[in-house]
């Protein structure tokens, strides 16, 4: 349902084609053709596994490309079901209980994924992800003005990364139908990538979302 804010726009493309395939038995051909050999490996292992009903250990780097691998092919079993294992195996991993607040907003579970981001806020408050994914699970508590503090605060902490941080922000503002504050991320995102028609798109329907339909008008006609 939220799991959108978390893919970046290449990763999406990947799995949008791969993501239902049967590791087990595809071709290195077809799946090298996108995904790197280390990544078709660990998810193997893993889905090895589960099939075999055993316990592998596994490093922080290779649960990181399993979680990331299942949430953006939007199979949050399977995505909870790494992330718990990799935090028993990895308690102190920052990524690793990121990755799992991300999993539990995926999941609707809100209040348990606030949790672990005040604490990782704590350990590392210069990470924008951890208020990125912060403000997600306000917003998805109904808090607004809370969600978007948190995304102003991210966007002050990355400049080299500005462009992806709006569009996490833009996706989590869009799945929660919030798009009278969608707007001003968007028009900043456009502004950083006016070439990319997509956001023109976005930001045409917020405004008619909005009831703004001359701007909306505008918009869709570029």
């Amino acid at each position: 349902m939220f799991i959108i804010y978390f893919m970046l726009k290449m990763d999406y493309i990947k799995c949008y084609y791969f993501c239902n395939q049967d590791f087990t038995g595809m071709e290195d051909d077809k799946f090298s053709f996108l995904y790197e050999e280390e990544l078709k490996k660990a998810v193997q292992k893993f889905e090895r596994m589960k099939k075999n009903n055993e316990n592998y250990f596994f490093d922080v780097i290779e649960f990181e490309s399993i979680i990331d691998y299942y949430i953006e092919c939007n199979n949050s079993i399977k995505a909870f079901e790494a992330a718990t294992l990799a935090t028993e195996q990895h308690p102190n991993s920052v990524s690793i209980q990121l990755r799992k607040a991300r999993v539990l907003l995926d999941k609707g579970r809100a209040v348990e994924a606030l949790r672990i981001l005040k604490k990782l806020e704590n350990i590392e408050p210069g990470n924008h992800e951890v208020y990125v994914a912060k403000g997600t699970a306000l917003g998805i508590l109904g808090d607004i003005q809370g969600a978007k503090k948190m995304f102003d605060f991210a966007l002050t902490l990355d400049s080299d990364d500005t462009g992806n941080i709006l569009f996490s922000i833009t996706s989590v503002l869009q799945n929660l139908n919030y798009y009278e504050y969608l707007i001003p991320y968007l028009q900043k995102l456009i502004s950083l990538e006016p070439d990319f028609y997509a956001h023109l798109y976005d930001l045409a329907y917020a405004y008619e979302k909005t009831g703004d339909f001359e701007n909306s008008i505008s918009f869709y006609l570029k």
